[in-house]
């Protein structure tokens, strides 16, 4: 058997308090008091080893933590094929073009485009002006802005226009022509 012994300790650092005795432990019980002490540490432990899992987890398998964020505009999802930036503030008139609201196709056309007057087919055959008016910086080299116009005022010039990525594709093509003839 093991001898008992009792263990003084004192709970109060500032010194004797008047009409209070000094708390008492056996030997018993302080071996029970180290034993839960070394319990609740190997617990702690144990959940800290837990929660490195479970971030080991989200490290390794990404996909399962995130949404891929597949929309109408990027089908193919932003998280693993982001849509590119506008090479520059967009406008169709008044109106901001933003990269949350433009197909990827559409995004590429718009960074192609050059100032200049075009002309675009409407879904009735009807050929009309299409204008990209830039704003530059200070430099006067380098655009800061392009403004995209073309008739729309009414409601008889609203009608049988083709997708916007369609009417971009009938610009961009026309630039390219432009280039290769050399007629501006």
């Amino acid at each position: 058997m093991s001898e008992h012994r009792d263990v003084p300790i004192d709970l109060d650092d500032t010194g004797e308090t008047p009409g209070r005795t000094p708390a008492t432990f056996s030997g018993d019980q302080f071996d029970r008091l180290i034993d839960a002490i070394r319990g609740n540490q190997t617990d702690r432990v144990e959940t800290e080893a837990e929660i490195h899992a479970r971030a080991m987890r989200r490290q390794l398998r990404p996909e399962v933590e995130s949404c891929p964020q597949i929309s109408v505009f990027n089908p193919r999802g932003e998280r693993d094929h982001p849509r590119p930036d506008l090479k520059c503030e967009m406008f169709l008139g008044p109106y901001v073009l933003e990269k949350q609201t433009l197909l990827v196709k559409e995004i590429e056309y718009l960074n192609l485009l050059e100032p200049g007057s075009y002309e675009v087919t409407k879904g009735d055959g009807t050929i009309v002006p299409f204008v990209v008016i830039p704003k530059f910086r200070l430099d006067g080299r380098s655009i800061e802005r392009l403004t995209i116009s073309f008739p729309c005022a009414d409601d008889d010039q609203k009608q049988n226009y083709p997708p916007f990525v369609q009417m971009l594709r009938e610009v961009v093509e026309q630039q390219e022509v432009r280039k290769l003839t050399g007629v501006q």
